[in-house]
């Protein structure tokens, strides 16, 4: 399965209707029509926990992890094929480790390409090389180019 590379190093841009910073925590935590987008990837969840690290003063270095729950979807663009439908991952849960630069989807996952629809309990995304693999009752439909 590949969904396609992506620069882990990018910005990533969140919105969403309500942020909730904690500074002991080291965290933020995005609810509401939450859409974050790092290149040609766009995340959508129901909330989306940041976790960052700080340096002696305090202030913000770098995003370590995000934690989307409810409603998450992965959209994945393809710039570089003009017309070509996106790859879209979905599930109730998904963590976005940006040291590994991986992401894990669980709880009811659905993976669409073209026209292929596979679905399973976890998918392991590896952004740096655009793999990924469904685990744990997968299931798939494929569905052949029609003869022109």
């Amino acid at each position: 399965m590949d969904l396609g590379r992506q620069d882990s190093g990018l910005p990533i841009e969140i919105t969403s209707e309500k942020l909730r910073l904690d500074r002991e925590a080291n965290t933020a935590l995005f609810e509401v029509n939450v859409i974050a987008r790092q290149g040609s990837m766009t995340l959508k969840a129901d909330r989306l926990l940041v976790e960052y690290t700080t340096n002696e003063e305090g202030g913000y270095t770098e995003v370590r992890r995000l934690t989307a729950d409810g409603n998450v979807v992965l959209i994945q663009a393809k710039p570089d094929q003009p017309g070509a439908k996106p790859d879209i991952a979905e599930g109730d849960h998904a963590v976005y480790e940006l040291a590994t630069e991986t992401i894990v989807m669980t709880g009811n996952v659905l993976v669409a390409q073209n026209d292929t629809v596979v679905t399973g309990d976890r998918l392991t995304y590896r952004l740096d090389t655009g793999q990924g693999l469904m685990e744990g009752n997968v299931n798939t439909l494929l569905v052949p180019k029609q003869s022109q």
